[in-house]
């Protein structure tokens, strides 16, 4: 049972720091087996209709804007949720230098499920993108998972555009997508998930502990909803009025209105009493009693200097890290494709 739960808490914590894009498999995948795991959970509320318009996505799109023209940035956070009727709680820091395929950044928090040390520490020198998630004390190897991307591997590759893509009087070097390097961990791949898979409708002028904010909520995208929902066999998924309790129902954002920083992501689930289907919208924007998971972002410090030693990262030598540079590769190539067909499509 312990085993299982720190599995399902795993993959939670990995959505919170944006993980639900690019390891939407194994993430999701671990949430819904211990949905069909323990069928005793209360079942969930009716799902609320999506907002029709999607404003929202472009303040999420100024923010991602906004950290990509800062040379440094670092801020405290502190994260919360409920798992299982189990407390989470960590607090951390999350440093960042550069820009583009040049960002180094550090994300740690370190805290307790419960009774239980947890430690989630994401790193990247700009060469390698490392992420490692403990339980326990950090002697016991057996609980914890470690994994890599090779960023060089991926400039190579991503470089180099298929033949097939490339039409006769077309370079034959494409340049690559500036946007696409914020799917590469830290707090640009938070903000990036969230742009992708949700849908936030005009935010509304709000204060957030003293602070101005720009206050959106977001559903999930209905493509990405129907993936999550999903038959098991493939076939796809039927219409349903139920919704997995393990899964974020919907999210709320705060963005700071003079800095356009992200001060707070807040997922509820489908069991919050703010996910009623019988709520409006304007019922949803206050803080959640119940979060499944919330992430605190204090007033970031920018342009400040920040030691290199920093983003340096060495994996433990007695665990078996995993790599998952042709996963993070072959969503890339997906993006290029897509906006390679983009361009084409545009009026000259």
């Amino acid at each position: 049972m312990k085993t299982s739960l720190r599995s399902l808490t795993n993959a939670l914590l990995l959505v919170g720091m944006g993980f639900a894009l690019f390891y939407l498999g194994p993430a999701v995948r671990e949430l819904m087996r211990g949905e069909r795991d323990q069928p005793e959970l209360l079942k969930a509320p009716l799902l609320a209709d999506s907002p029709q318009e999607t404003a929202g996505n472009h303040y999420l799109y100024q923010c991602l804007v906004n950290l990509e023209r800062r040379r440094s940035l670092a801020t405290q956070a502190v994260q919360t949720g409920v798992v299982n009727d189990r407390l989470v709680e960590s607090t951390g820091e999350y440093l960042q230098v550069g820009q583009g395929q040049e960002r180094r950044f550090r994300w740690r928090l370190q805290g307790r499920v419960t009774d239980e040390p947890v430690t989630l520490d994401q790193v990247s020198d700009g060469e390698s993108l490392w992420t490692d998630l403990a339980w326990g004390e950090a002697s016991e190897a057996s609980l914890r998972r470690v994994w890599r991307v090779d960023l060089r591997s991926l400039r190579k590759s991503l470089a180099q555009p298929a033949a097939e893509n490339v039409r006769p009087g077309e370079a034959a070097a494409a340049p690559l997508d500036p946007n696409m390097w914020a799917s590469l961990g830290g707090l640009p791949m938070l903000l990036e998930s969230l742009k992708t898979n949700f849908d936030f409708a005009q935010p509304r002028s709000m204060y957030y502990k003293n602070q101005p904010v720009y206050a959106m909520i977001g559903f999930w995208k209905k493509e990405q909803r129907d993936r999550l929902l999903e038959t098991e066999d493939g076939a796809g998924a039927e219409p349903t009025e139920r919704y997995p309790a393990r899964l974020p129902h919907h999210v709320l954002v705060a963005i700071g209105v003079s800095d356009l920083f992200p001060y707070l992501v807040e997922y509820r689930s489908a069991e919050d009493a703010l996910s009623q289907a019988t709520l409006s919208v304007d019922d949803r924007f206050r803080e959640s009693r119940r979060p499944m998971l919330k992430l605190e972002l204090k007033p970031p410090r920018f342009d400040v200097e920040i030691d290199a030693n920093n983003f340096a990262y060495k994996p433990p030598p007695d665990v078996n890290w995993m790599d998952r540079t042709a996963e993070r590769l072959a969503m890339l190539k997906s993006r290029q494709r897509v906006a390679l067909m983009l361009s084409r499509r545009s009026p000259k």
